[in-house]
Formats: C-alpha cells, sequence, structure tokens
C-alpha cells in the first residue's frame, strides 16, 4: 500500500484550499517535454497522469501536493523517521501519515535487516510512536489536522505556533526532526534554515530539513556571485570629475 497518497476531504478555509487535481496523459506529456528543456533537466518534477491532491493558498498556488516529485524529497525524512519525531510544518499531511504508518524492520539475530526474495521484511510493530507537529497556520490545522487526529489518536499532537517563536519544553528530545516551511527553494532560506537546525539538531538523533542541499548550494553560487560581482567592482578605473593634476 502506498502510504504517500493522501485522502483528506476536499475544502477551503481563510484561502487555503485543499484540492483533487487530475493529469492526464497528454497533460504529463507535455509537462514532460518542458521539464527535458527547462531548469529540471532531468525530469525530476514532472507529474505523471492520474489524479493527485494538493493544498495551495491563493496567489501561491500549489504549496505540497501527494506527487511523485514530492514523495522523492521528504523520502530521506521517512527513512530516517522512528521513535518519537517532531515535524515542522502540517501541509497536506503526506509525511505525517507515511510515517506513522511505517512499520519496523525485522532484525535477525546480529541486528542486521531481514531480506526475502530482495524485498525487506517488515515486523506489525510502527516505527513511530508519536509525532509532534508545529503549524503555523490555524486554516490549514483547520482543513488537515482533523483527518488526521481521527485516525491516529493520541500518536500525534499539533501545535499551532510559529517554529521561530516555539520554546519546546525543557529537556524534551525527538529522535527524528524535518522542518519543512518554505514554498520554494530559494538561497534566501538559507539563514532561517541555519538558525532552525542550530536550535532543534542539538535535540535529535537526527535533524534535517526540505531540499536542504539545494538550498545551501543555491546559497554558496549566490555568495560567490556577491563575491565576483565585488572584486570586479572594485577593480574599475575611478572616474574624475575633472582631469587629474598634471594631466594635459
Amino acid at each position: 500500500m502506498d502510504h504517500w497518497k493522501v485522502d483528506v476531504p476536499e475544502g477551503e478555509s481563510g484561502g487555503w484550499q485543499v484540492k483533487r487535481f487530475t493529469v492526464t496523459p497528454e497533460m504529463a506529456k507535455k509537462d514532460a517535454m518542458r521539464a527535458a528543456i527547462g531548469s529540471f533537466s532531468s525530469g525530476d518534477r514532472c507529474v505523471p497522469a492520474g489524479t493527485d491532491t494538493r493544498l495551495g493558498r491563493g496567489e501561491y498556488g500549489v504549496t505540497m501536493s501527494d506527487t511523485p516529485s514530492e514523495r522523492r524529497d521528504h523520502m530521506l525524512a521517512i527513512h530516517e523517521a522512528k521513535g518519537r519525531v517532531l515535524l515542522v510544518g502540517l501541509g497536506l499531511g503526506c509525511v505525517l501519515q507515511a510515517i506513522l504508518e511505517k512499520l519496523k524492520p525485522l532484525l535477525d539475530s546480529d541486528g542486521r535487516p531481514v531480506w526475502k526474495d530482495h524485498r525487506r521484511v517488515y515486523t506489525d510493530e510502527f516505527a513511530v510512536d508519536h509525532v509532534t507537529v508545529i503549524e503555523q497556520s490555524a486554516d490549514v490545522i483547520a482543513l488537515v489536522g482533523p483527518h488526521y487526529e481521527a485516525r491516529y489518536g493520541d500518536r500525534i499532537t499539533i501545535i499551532e505556533a510559529d517554529i521561530n517563536a516555539w520554546k519546546p519544553p525543557k529537556g524534551e528530545r525527538w529522535d527524528t526532526v524535518w522542518i519543512d516551511i518554505w514554498d520554494d527553494i530559494c538561497a534566501d532560506n538559507w539563514p532561517e534554515m541555519k538558525k532552525l537546525h542550530a536550535r532543534f539538531c542539538r535535540r535529535a538523533r537526527w535533524c534535517s530539513s526540505w531540499c536542504k542541499y539545494e538550498t545551501q548550494k543555491q546559497a554558496a553560487e549566490s555568495r560567490a556571485e556577491e563575491r565576483e560581482e565585488s572584486y570586479w567592482t572594485s577593480r574599475r578605473a575611478p572616474r574624475y570629475a575633472s582631469p587629474p593634476k598634471g594631466f594635459v
């Protein structure tokens, strides 16, 4: 069963919307062609044919969806999730659902995963015990939260708060921390991402953010461009309002 695909009811609250959308084979083909000649030449951001769910608001369009490209962005967090988890950003609940449905792998007497027919063997026990979700938008919580609270009960706690201002209980620690609060991949997100890592990664066994390495790369490229521009600006010949002394 694919635990990434969600069945959150469609609805609207305060400008936020949860909607189903369908991509036809023709639309998927055109999307793949655009991706092949665009910035995502690998086609990783293409949306295949089928029906998916998206969360969005006003001019920002799609904030999150349960498409395969979104799943790839979060696979590392799903793989690492276990025990007690801090999830920053509720979104559509794709990550929340995927980690709560994740099962513990069966281990042999040496603590190594058991494989059968080239597949891992899993137990009937859940890998994640509890998830604390920090979500800033009351409207997103109203749209998405009740669906998961009804399904998972006391295995989740949803807190309405700005993660930059929220203070966890003294001594609180988690096995996994995953931060996903940004609408797009942008160098401007890097300072906030670093600040949040400094605050929460020391409280976790494993901690990371959505598209961390892509964001870090863009920030490094931006700094390099600024240094290069500064260098060439400093080497430009000065302009004189009047000829220098002794100039004929």
